[in-house]
């Protein structure tokens, strides 16, 4: 406090005297409300319905194909894709893909066939289903032999 209220080279004044005189009158309060943080890009569709955005590829539908779309990315936790800048209509939204050293194709469940509904499901669900039935199976028969 002693450093900041002894004069200085401008004026003879300090740097209190200065923020007093100067800068006091300028500060405004913070807002109430922390303001959102998104970044905005612009991506051109390929021939195959995809749109690159941070080394991957996310679906954004054969209808768009050739089109510049809209990239928001908010505060980097999803995306979200939207036709031009005159309708900001959305087209699909999905989790932000961090991963930069392999490039990763993401499509949205409104854009799969019901085929690469089946074969993308999660497998690890049915594996632990099979050995949970597999470790009831094996109590029972361990059951059963001890009674004969």
């Amino acid at each position: 406090m002693r450093i900041n209220s002894m004069p200085g080279n401008h004026g003879g004044l300090s740097s209190m005297a200065i923020f007093e005189k100067y800068e006091k009158n300028a500060l405004m309060l913070l807002p109430l409300f922390r303001p959102e943080i998104k970044s905005v890009s612009f991506g051109h569709v390929r021939q195959d319905g995809y749109v690159c955005y941070m080394h991957n590829y996310y679906f954004a539908g054969f209808e768009n194909t050739g089109k510049d779309i809209l990239i928001v990315n908010d505060m980097g936790k999803r995306i979200y894709l939207k036709h031009d800048t005159t309708t900001l209509k959305s087209i699909v939204d999905y989790d932000l893909d961090k991963d930069i050293v392999t490039p990763h194709y993401h499509k949205a469940d409104k854009f799969k066939t019901q085929k690469e509904n089946i074969t993308g499901r999660d497998k690890t669900v049915t594996i632990h289903g099979i050995l949970r039935e597999l470790n009831n199976l094996s109590s029972k028969l361990k059951a059963f032999f001890f009674l004969c």
